[in-house]
């Protein structure tokens, strides 16, 4: 595992793509779900999703309880290592999407409520118990054995819905439709950014409405984020403009305007970034 200045810390226990993580900090965290054989940049899908759990202390990363479902491109947030949700997702063999939800209390997860609007690759922001989640897709060409190239043929949502521990609740929706877009911040102070198709984008969240407000530099899907509103981290991705797809190392961050300042010497696709900015 490399981050952007080159210091390379211990790996996951099982290689794969589009994981899900949360964390509030780079020393409690919490991997689960994804793919562990990620499509190539010509994007021909033979996947096969895993329902695999780790925590991370701050040096190692741990197996621990698995999902109950095989999952990939779900939605999820977390405190810590011992505080998470795990939203909807999609499998290959079936277009469908799912809304169901699962509670992670440090051992194992838990079936929960449902939320409102099945969906696959939406940004969720906050924590277990207070929750945003907004944009996905509700169509995903998740069947096995097909080639696309992703943002074909699928179907991009609006809906938002908020989380407060028990029940789902829907509210206004984001502008700008979106699938693997990234967010930063809290159920009511919030950032998103980026998505598929690819986009620049970016709003904002003050508990009752998003607001657009300065664009990324790149125009990208599939990256990851960390942090806050108002101070927050976008880094990696790819964009489908190009044929085929461009994968992104840039990073950037948002002070009170967004600025590409790095320039990672890995390539990133499909990761996970965890903590404060």
């Amino acid at each position: 595992m490399e981050w952007i200045f080159g210091t390379e810390v211990n790996d996951l226990a099982t290689a794969r793509a589009r994981i899900k993580g949360g964390g509030a900090s780079n020393s409690s965290a919490l991997g689960f779900g994804g793919i562990s054989s990620p499509p190539s940049n010509s994007v021909a899908i033979t996947e096969s999703q895993v329902a695999n759990t780790e925590t991370w202390n701050g040096s190692t990363w741990t197996e621990t309880g698995d999902l109950n479902r095989y999952t990939k491109e779900c939605g999820g947030v977390a405190a810590d290592n011992t505080a998470a949700i795990a939203i909807a997702g999609s499998k290959s063999g079936s277009p469908e999407n799912d809304s169901r939800c699962e509670s992670w209390n440090g051992s194992s997860w838990t079936e929960t409520t449902e939320f409102n609007t099945g969906r696959a690759r939406l940004g969720g922001a906050g924590i277990n118990t207070a929750t945003l989640i907004y944009g996905g897709d509700k169509n995903p060409s998740t069947l096995a054995g097909e080639t696309e190239f992703l943002g074909n043929s699928e179907s991009q949502v609006a809906n938002t819905e908020t989380w407060d521990g028990t029940n789902w609740t829907e509210i206004a929706e984001i502008n700008e439709g979106r699938y693997f877009e990234q967010a930063a911040g809290t159920q009511t102070s919030a950032l998103a950014f980026g998505g598929e198709p690819s986009r620049n984008q970016t709003e904002s969240y003050d508990g009752t409405t998003f607001s657009e407000v300065n664009n990324l530099n790149n125009a990208r899907e599939g990256a990851s984020s960390a942090g806050t509103a108002t101070s927050a981290l976008f880094a990696g991705g790819y964009s489908t403009t190009y044929t085929p797809p461009t994968v992104y190392a840039n990073t950037e961050f948002l002070g009170n305007s967004e600025s590409q300042v790095a320039n990672t010497e890995t390539q990133n696709l499909g990761m996970v970034a965890l903590g404060q900015k």
